[in-house]
């Protein structure tokens, strides 16, 4: 009868525990607002995220279309203002009221305060990494999640006021003292490149998703990784990274490839070497990572080859000479920026622009 008692008693603990939350639930493409504080009264519009200030005002019809005309400069107010995302946080269904939760912000672009019902849980001023709030919970069904966007051009001025050195910048149609994107960590193109127009407007540029809080999953062991130390038609030197309790497979073209381990190194004989297109094929090896635990697999591609910048003392002073594989290399390739500030580019779109690079003789 204890026994039974015992087993009932388990059973009720199981369906009784709440369940753990979901590895994630995107909240990206749920309703956003944009609102900000124009002259003396609140704009207030609909907003896609991912996407810039810029790109909403646009699709409102509140601002021109900036590539047309001389409208580039009519719309350059727009990083001069703070603004505000706003969306309805709620929590998943099946998600618990005391789970610690935080928010994975992909691109936050750029000088970024993140508050839920108005307390803080993330400062942020760098558009090239992801962040992550404070922990919290979602004890109602509801909160309210906002994303304040403060001054591109203000911020970046502040900035460099505090610094010992004015940074030139000579993409930036601004006067020396008043180029801020050297201190601004966000895309420099927005500043003004070349042909490309100046929309340094913020925006939350990448994917949110809400998490279950756990520093196990946000912090644990990097995956493993190779790299190639030496490189020459007899043999190449591999250094791998992170590797423990990893097993690593070599193909290439569907064929294992055999290797000799010593250690962290990988030696390969007979490598197929990668090349610039000016100087030969671009064969990739398929690296298979499996773990030894669980036979989770990982896989990436490879391309065997050595790359190095020469000086050396000659006739003019130093030299820079790029040698692949132990082989000079004249460069041949162009500065390239999104041709879309506004919209992603599409995998075709990006295609032709390598096929165009290809056409050109860049190698």
């Amino acid at each position: 009868m204890k026994r039974l008692w015992g087993l009932v008693a388990c059973a009720c603990l199981a369906a009784c525990s709440p369940s753990r939350p979901a590895s994630s639930s995107d909240i990206t493409s749920q309703l956003w607002t944009l609102s900000a504080e124009v002259g003396d009264s609140t704009l207030l519009l609909d907003a896609d995220v991912p996407g810039c200030v810029t790109q909403s005002l646009v699709k409102a019809g509140l601002i021109p279309d900036p590539y047309k005309g001389t409208h580039e400069r009519d719309v350059q107010w727009v990083e001069q203002l703070p603004w505000t995302y706003s969306t309805t946080l709620a929590r998943p269904q099946g998600w618990h009221a005391k789970d610690s939760l935080v928010l994975a912000f992909s691109n936050l672009d750029t000088y970024a305060t993140v508050r839920l019902d108005g307390v803080a849980i993330l400062t942020a001023h760098n558009a090239h990494r992801t962040h992550r709030s404070e922990p919290f919970v979602l004890d109602r069904q509801a909160h309210e999640l906002t994303v304040t966007l403060a001054p591109v051009a203000a911020e970046g001025q502040s900035l460099l006021e505090e610094s010992d050195y004015i940074i030139p910048a000579s993409n930036e149609p601004k006067s020396i003292g008043f180029q801020t994107s050297p201190f601004t960590r966000k895309p420099g193109y927005q500043f003004g490149w070349d042909w490309g127009p100046r929309l340094a407007g913020p925006g939350i540029m990448g994917e949110v998703s809400l998490k279950p809080w756990n520093d196990g999953a946000w912090f644990g062991a990097p995956d493993p990784w190779c790299q190639v130390v030496e490189a020459s038609p007899d043999r190449a030197t591999l250094l791998i990274h992170n590797s423990e309790g990893w097993d690593l497979g070599l193909s290439l073209e569907g064929t294992a490839v055999e290797v000799e381990q010593h250690g962290d190194t990988i030696f390969v004989p007979s490598p197929t070497l990668w090349w610039p297109r000016s100087h030969g094929a671009q064969p990739l090896y398929d690296v298979t990572w499996t773990k030894s635990d669980d036979g989770r697999t990982l896989r990436h591609h490879l391309g065997i080859r050595t790359a190095i910048w020469q000086q050396a003392p000659d006739s003019m002073g130093v030299s820079m000479e790029l040698l692949v594989n132990g082989t000079r290399v004249f460069c041949r390739g162009a500065n390239v920026v999104p041709p879309d500030f506004l919209e992603p580019y599409s995998r075709e779109g990006w295609n032709g622009l390598v096929e165009d690079a290809v056409e050109a003789n860049m190698n």
